[in-house]
């Protein structure tokens, strides 16, 4: 039958394309229809004994930085860090989301996919092209300047500078020293959302690094990560989000669910997932929600109007000035 069908196809070239267009289209009207009907639950009851064991279940949406995104200073460094707690009167972040890669001593650094060579002067100066965080030592990756390929006003500001301390590569526990400074400076406990970068056979040791960074500075309650860590909390994988939806739109198959964090988009092949139907059946489960993706002030009075527990925003600032309205 498969190949009848293969031959067929084949030989009416026009017919396959006309009905594998009719059949997306058909999957995104029925995916549409579906996000318009989502069971709707109650109010949230925060004193739920599942709600209060969720230390990401706010009731007052809390506004992440994301580490991977950063205007002011090259990305992945303790400059970016310290625009954000430091050099920055704008906005109060209430929670960090930090990519990590394992380094080839077992170290666990700041950075995100893919290669050195877009953010650092690893193949221009020391001919190493192609170069992975996980091909070197913590201590190594230090010698990269974060910066070469940093573009501000059409220059590129940290070539040629003597002093590039806040420019290179930081660990976890560098990061998380001085997090706890500025935890004292702004009387807050921060959220920490951990997703390990680090692909292959590095999985595993990387997972086992994180567990033991979270235990050393005692955060597995205030932790979320991805894939899942041993004390702190899960973040729901591309999957399980998936999966998530579709029993949001029958009601049905969450029950065991074994994450505690969403992070989802605004919008998505056109199904709004920014919906207060979505972030109360999550709830209802004991289940964290965070918008991504927060591009506007609109975006920002959207995501809390659907009762985002938290926001991560492209411009901190703007959505900052959305929450505390």
């Amino acid at each position: 039958m498969g190949i009848k069908l293969k031959k067929f196809f084949l030989h009416h070239k026009a017919v396959a394309v006309t009905l594998t267009a009719a059949v997306c289209l058909v999957v995104i009207v029925v995916l549409l229809c579906l996000s318009t009907y989502i069971p709707r639950s109650g109010s949230v009851n925060y004193d739920a004994a599942e709600v209060k064991n969720n230390t990401f279940i706010s009731q007052n949406a809390l506004l992440g930085a994301d580490l991977s995104l950063s205007d002011n200073a090259p990305v992945y460094t303790m400059a970016a860090v310290k625009n954000i707690f430091e050099n920055n009167n704008t906005f109060s972040a209430d929670a960090l989301r930090i990519p990590l890669r394992l380094t080839l001593d077992g170290r666990l650094i700041v950075f995100g996919s893919g290669t050195l060579d877009s953010y650092t002067d690893c193949d221009e100066v020391f001919k190493e092209k192609n170069l992975s965080p996980e091909q070197k030592s913590a201590g190594e990756l230090k010698q990269y300047n974060m910066g070469y390929h940093y573009l501000s006003q059409g220059k590129y500001p940290y070539r040629g500078q003597a002093d590039l301390s806040y420019i290179r590569i930081i660990t976890l526990e560098e990061l998380l020293d001085y997090m706890r400074a500025q935890e004292n400076v702004w009387k807050k406990n921060y959220r920490y959302f951990f997703e390990i970068k680090s692909e292959g056979g590095y999985l595993s040791n990387a997972v086992k690094t994180l567990d033991a960074v979270i235990g050393k500075y005692n955060i597995s309650d205030r932790s979320a990560t991805l894939p899942s860590s041993a004390d702190a909390k899960k973040i729901a994988s591309s999957t399980e989000t998936a999966m998530f939806y579709l029993s949001c739109v029958f009601g049905v198959g969450l029950d065991n669910a074994d994450y505690s964090v969403l992070i989802l988009p605004m919008s998505f092949c056109g199904i709004n997932f920014a919906k207060k139907s979505i972030t109360d059946y999550a709830r209802s489960k004991g289940i964290a929600v965070y918008f991504e993706g927060i591009k506007t002030a609109k975006d920002a009075e959207k995501a809390l109007k659907a009762g985002a527990d938290g926001i991560f925003a492209e411009d901190p600032a703007l959505a900052y000035g959305v929450l505390k309205k």
